[in-house]
Protein backbone atom coordinates (compact mmCIF):
# COMPACT_ATOMS: atom_id res chain seq x y z
CA UNK A 1 0.00 0.00 0.00
CA UNK A 2 2.94 2.35 0.52
CA UNK A 3 3.87 2.58 -3.11
CA UNK A 4 0.24 2.66 -4.22
CA UNK A 5 -0.14 5.81 -2.10
CA UNK A 6 2.94 7.31 -3.80
CA UNK A 7 1.53 6.55 -7.25
CA UNK A 8 -1.76 8.16 -6.27
CA UNK A 9 -0.03 11.32 -5.03
CA UNK A 10 2.06 11.53 -8.20
CA UNK A 11 -1.03 11.11 -10.40
CA UNK A 12 -2.60 14.09 -8.63
CA UNK A 13 0.60 16.17 -8.64
CA UNK A 14 0.32 19.64 -7.06
CA UNK A 15 -3.18 18.88 -5.78
CA UNK A 16 -3.73 18.50 -2.03
CA UNK A 17 -5.50 15.24 -1.27
CA UNK A 18 -7.24 14.74 2.03
CA UNK A 19 -6.56 11.63 4.09
CA UNK A 20 -10.02 10.14 3.54
CA UNK A 21 -9.73 10.43 -0.25
CA UNK A 22 -6.35 8.71 -0.22
CA UNK A 23 -7.54 5.93 2.08
CA UNK A 24 -10.77 5.35 0.14
CA UNK A 25 -8.83 4.76 -3.05
CA UNK A 26 -6.18 2.59 -1.40
CA UNK A 27 -8.26 0.34 0.80
CA UNK A 28 -11.58 0.23 -0.97
CA UNK A 29 -14.74 0.71 1.03
CA UNK A 30 -14.74 -2.64 2.84
CA UNK A 31 -12.11 -2.01 5.53
CA UNK A 32 -12.29 0.45 8.41
CA UNK A 33 -9.03 2.14 9.40
CA UNK A 34 -8.11 5.36 11.13
CA UNK A 35 -7.62 8.26 8.67
CA UNK A 36 -4.33 9.02 10.43
CA UNK A 37 -2.97 5.77 8.96
CA UNK A 38 -2.01 7.76 5.87
CA UNK A 39 0.37 9.80 8.06
CA UNK A 40 2.25 6.57 8.80
CA UNK A 41 2.31 5.68 5.09
CA UNK A 42 3.78 9.06 4.15
CA UNK A 43 6.36 8.90 6.92
CA UNK A 44 7.41 5.41 5.82
CA UNK A 45 7.59 6.49 2.17
CA UNK A 46 9.86 9.39 2.99
CA UNK A 47 12.19 7.09 4.93
CA UNK A 48 12.27 4.40 2.24
CA UNK A 49 12.83 6.86 -0.60
CA UNK A 50 15.46 8.81 1.36
CA UNK A 51 14.31 12.09 -0.10
CA UNK A 52 16.11 15.11 1.34
CA UNK A 53 15.59 18.86 1.06
CA UNK A 54 17.88 18.72 -2.00
CA UNK A 55 15.67 16.19 -3.80
CA UNK A 56 13.77 17.46 -6.84
CA UNK A 57 10.52 15.93 -5.45
CA UNK A 58 8.75 15.99 -2.14
CA UNK A 59 5.56 15.03 -0.42
CA UNK A 60 4.33 18.14 1.33
CA UNK A 61 2.00 18.17 4.31
CA UNK A 62 -0.97 20.45 3.81
CA UNK A 63 -2.10 21.45 7.25
CA UNK A 64 -5.71 20.56 7.95
CA UNK A 65 -6.07 18.77 4.61
CA UNK A 66 -3.61 15.98 3.88
CA UNK A 67 -0.70 15.67 1.46
CA UNK A 68 0.50 16.89 -1.93
CA UNK A 69 3.27 15.66 -4.27
CA UNK A 70 5.46 18.49 -5.57
CA UNK A 71 8.32 18.76 -8.03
Amino acid sequence: MLFRSLVMLIRHESRALDRDTILDELRGRHVMVDPRTIDNFVSSLKKKLRWTSDSPWRIASVRGVGYRFER
